[in-house]
């Protein structure tokens, strides 16, 4: 059974987890939690360049990273750790270079971008990640690299709204 865990909506992935939880346990099978970005970035894993997957966090700010195609294998290699920031804070930290931005936060904040990475290519996309979720999860499998459903836990990268809201 895989899930994404995030990053994303609270509620989102809570609603994802336990679901995955429930299925996992009742048909007894072994669990795998994926990280958001890393789905989405390997939707695109056939470029050669540096892939950021951004997607739109609200207030302002995008969830992000940065991964890279492994020489020689299908794998995809984190540059740089998932994060939740201001666009212009996370893109001017990033080294000029070949990058492929995907996502709706790259749609989003296109503009942004451009002014930061001129020669950056922009993707239309959305953040449909079910096809390479399963693609992953599988890979996961055949490595043995599964879990139980009990470990199975949401990335959040900033504190909910409630939370914000209580210490306010």
């Amino acid at each position: 059974v895989a899930v994404a865990t995030g990053p994303g909506s609270f509620t989102g992935l809570r609603i994802g987890i336990a679901t995955a939880k429930a299925f996992s346990k009742a048909l007894i099978q072994p669990s795998i939690g994926l990280s958001t970005l890393e789905a989405l970035a390997f939707r695109f894993r056939w470029t050669r360049s540096s892939i950021v997957p951004m997607i739109d966090a609200r207030r302002q700010q995008i969830y992000a990273a940065v991964y890279r195609k492994a020489p020689k294998q299908s794998v995809l290699e984190l540059k740089i750790e998932e994060q939740v920031a201001p666009p212009a804070d996370f893109l001017k930290c990033l080294p000029q270079g070949d990058y492929l931005f995907v996502g709706d936060g790259a749609q989003h904040y296109r503009s942004t971008i451009l002014a930061f990475h001129p020669g950056a290519r922009i993707i239309d996309s959305d953040n449909t990640i079910l096809q390479e979720l399963c693609l992953l999860a599988h890979r996961k499998h055949i490595l043995g690299k599964t879990g139980s459903y009990k470990n199975l836990k949401a990335t959040y990268l900033r504190p909910s709204d409630a939370k914000v809201s209580l210490q306010t």
